[in-house]
């Protein structure tokens, strides 16, 4: 999730930075839209569970979500760059 700018804060073809990318929030069920909830096990993984009982949703992933954070924020911010030079290029079309 990318929060939108301030209206005063314009730079660029795309209206932001990308640099100001930011993942906010928790991540979400991709079966239900309910928020996941992170469980350490013994030897290291961390399992991910959807917090609605009425769901079956379980995720092992190797790291945590804080881990997992930032590079989701580079990975925002590069797809943000990305749109930015084919607007570019489209405008000088």
């Amino acid at each position: 999730m990318v929060p939108l700018p301030p209206s005063w804060h314009k730079t660029g073809v795309l209206g932001f930075n990308p640099s100001d990318a930011r993942v906010d929030g928790r991540p979400r069920c991709p079966k239900c839209g309910t928020g996941l909830k992170e469980h350490s096990t013994v030897f290291g993984p961390y399992r991910v569970r959807c917090v609605d009982l009425g769901c079956d949703i379980s995720i092992r992933q190797r790291d945590s979500f804080a881990v997992l954070r930032p590079r989701a924020e580079l990975v925002g911010q590069r797809l943000l760059e990305v749109a930015a030079e084919h607007r570019r290029r489209q405008a000088a079309n």
